[in-house]
């Protein structure tokens, strides 16, 4: 993925919907509403739709976009996945 394509000006969007609804995790998408891509080649979208095409089959996860990369969760709950991997809780 290439440097800034996706607005983290839609981050405090993520956490206002979080708090508000008191969800355990909210997840952008590209594919919905008024979502997309810009600037992309049709190789950079082919792959996008198939991958997720593929998630979907395979997995069955009921999200619509698992290649994004914005997602908010709350600390508590992914805490012990967290220490395993690079990620980390910000606290708001």
């Amino acid at each position: 993925m290439s440097l800034f394509a996706l607005q983290p000006k839609f981050i405090p969007e993520f956490i206002k919907k979080q708090k508000s609804g008191n969800f355990d995790v909210v997840s952008g998408t590209r594919y919905i509403g008024t979502g997309g891509v810009f600037g992309w080649d049709f190789r950079r979208k082919l792959v996008s739709r198939g991958a997720n095409f593929l998630t979907q089959l395979l997995l069955r996860p009921g999200a619509s976009d698992l290649t994004g990369s914005f997602r908010s969760a709350v600390c508590s709950m992914t805490e012990s996945v967290l220490t395993q991997t690079s990620y980390e809780c910000l606290e708001t």
